[in-house]
């Protein structure tokens, strides 16, 4: 009986440290999720706009990718010029 409580009780502890550390984190990078659309609107959408949506978020992801490789390119570009 007082293992099981025991394992328990460390258990409580383990999960509630972990969800502590994560809580920290995620505030300390100051992640936040993205929602763009609640599951109630995209859900009322006709098949037509869901498709539309989706493309757009598509190639506004594409773009961002896109923008970042150029990114890149350019500093390694920069860093190699100078070695």
């Amino acid at each position: 009986m007082s293992t099981s409580l025991l394992l328990l009780v460390i258990s409580i502890g383990a999960i509630s440290l972990f969800l502590t550390i994560r809580q920290k984190l995620l505030k300390k990078y100051n992640y936040k999720r993205k929602r763009t659309q609640s599951i109630k609107t995209w859900m009322e959408m006709s098949p037509e706009e869901r498709q539309t949506t989706e493309e757009a978020r598509k190639l506004a992801s594409i773009k961002k990718r896109r923008e970042l490789l150029k990114t890149i390119r350019k500093e390694y570009k920069a860093l190699k010029s100078t070695h």
